[in-house]
């Protein structure tokens, strides 16, 4: 997977990457940079304040985006801090060596970073509402004592820049603007997301999947853990056509192998 990424930002940098929370991550360790437990040990849930670099306050889509929504705290601190729902047990410990850091939290030093024109990634969850997190998120992270799960709840009681990060994202995959975009077309976006994740349907899925990830564990990352879930699917050589090796033979052998190997007791399907 993180071949994957690295193959997609090198080879097609007309593809716009966004990286979120576990995504960062990978897409972090993908470019040579690093990532791994949060270094205080224990897991981030709740409402933080991001600090935006002047990196961030020169891009046109987060411009574009503040002028639709300005910041929850700008009356104080002008568009230098951001608030955003934070869900995480590990985070990015160092920048790829060509990211410009966009933004730092106090639970994540790397907040958010850009490379070039191509990757935008964070660690917050500004795609989430408060609901969302109540009902996907909080039932499931078996961490948290009952003091920190009202801390948690407390603190999405504080209004965030949801929905300028949202407006922001809709800018850069667009090419840097927000052209098209209004106010209402964002709140519509977030609405009919938000619909679909505080939906009843897929309540065990969180535990489900990080649950069954390989070796996941306290010791272990979520993005090393989702590395080893793309492996066990994609075999050592995966990837898709933009991360083959360009040997056509292997693929094909591989592909019919592969084919071979589908029905077959304890061979992974999905």
């Amino acid at each position: 997977l993180r071949l994957f990424l690295r193959t997609v930002v090198d080879v097609h940098p007309s593809v716009k990457v966004l990286a979120t929370c576990f995504g960062h991550q990978l897409m972090a360790q993908a470019l040579d940079g690093a990532a791994g437990p949060n270094p205080h040990g224990a897991f981030v849930l709740r409402r933080e304040s991001m600090t935006c670099e002047d990196a961030m306050l020169a891009r046109e889509d987060f411009q574009a985006a503040a002028a639709m929504f300005p910041p929850i705290e700008s009356q104080s601190s002008g568009l230098r801090r951001v608030g955003v729902l934070e869900s995480h047990g590990d985070c990015v410990s160092s920048l790829p060596p060509n990211a410009t850091l966009l933004a730092s939290s106090p639970t994540a030093e790397f907040e958010c970073f850009s490379v070039g024109d191509t990757v935008l990634s964070w660690q917050g969850h500004p795609e989430l509402s408060s609901a969302a997190m109540e009902r996907k998120i909080l039932p499931y992270v078996e961490s948290l004592s009952d003091d920190d799960k009202k801390a948690s709840r407390a603190s999405w009681k504080v209004e965030n820049d949801a929905l300028l990060l949202v407006a922001m994202a809709r800018g850069f995959l667009r090419g840097g603007i927000c052209g098209g975009d209004d106010a209402a077309t964002v709140r519509a976006h977030f609405a009919s997301a938000d619909a679909l994740m505080t939906a009843p349907s897929a309540d065990e899925g969180y535990r489900k999947t990080v649950k069954n990830l390989p070796g996941a564990s306290g010791e272990t990352s979520l993005a090393d853990a989702a590395e080893a879930t793309f492996l066990a699917v994609a075999g050592p050589g995966g990837g898709g056509g933009v991360g083959g090796d360009g040997d056509d033979d292997d693929d094909d052998e591989n592909e019919n192998e592969n084919e071979n190997e589908k029905g077959k007791p304890g061979t992974p399907s999905s």
